[in-house]
């Protein structure tokens, strides 16, 4: 069992680059492709706070650049996130949040087609925008969950989930290992 109450064996980079249901190995040719050949360009890493998502993002660009893939790698909360900057955020009260995030997305996707490597995000999906639609425009939620889906799909994302078996024990376990301060920031945060 892993830490935060969820299970993985081995190395959870090397198990989601090579086990995506394509038969890849790490020097297989088709390494970072869909079964349909495209070269995925985006890994998304959402989950809640302290399950890891930092981590295995860390790990799988290692991993990806290790096997001579360019990759970059972008924190969540990154003062010039490539599709959440500080200035986005720091907007999300203002009406027309969705359409704004959709709009950076757009622009995201755009580059990311005509780059030559893999973008891995954490919590950049659902966690930097969704929690903050269920605050102030919960009726755009699902509207913007399929823009957001048309959105990045040309860039064959994969989309990986962290989720501790046990929600409660996990946020326990996380808010004392952390400290009071990380769990205060947390708490503002959700």
């Amino acid at each position: 069992m892993g830490s935060g109450g969820y299970h993985h064996h081995g190395d959870p980079a090397t198990e989601v680059l090579q086990d995506r249901g394509n038969g890849c190995s790490p020097t297989d040719q088709r390494l970072g492709q869909t079964n349909e050949g495209r070269a995925v360009k985006l890994i998304l890493v959402e989950g809640v706070p302290g399950v890891g998502k930092t981590t295995l993002a860390e790990q799988l660009c290692t991993f990806a650049v290790s096997y001579g893939h360019q990759a970059v790698w972008s924190q969540e909360e990154e003062r010039s996130h490539p599709v959440h900057p500080i200035s986005l955020t720091a907007s999300r009260a203002q009406p027309g949040f969705a359409a704004r995030c959709l709009q950076n997305w757009r622009m995201f996707v755009e580059q990311a087609q005509s780059a030559h490597g893999l973008c891995i995000l954490e919590g950049s999906a659902f966690q930097s925008t969704v929690r903050f639609l269920m605050e102030q425009e919960r009726e755009d939620v699902l509207r913007y969950i399929g823009a957001f889906e048309r959105i990045v799909s040309v860039v064959s994302p994969v989309l990986i989930y962290l989720r501790p078996e046990d929600a409660t024990d996990h946020s326990r376990g996380i808010a004392t290992h952390r400290g009071e301060i990380w769990s205060a920031k947390v708490s503002r945060y959700l």
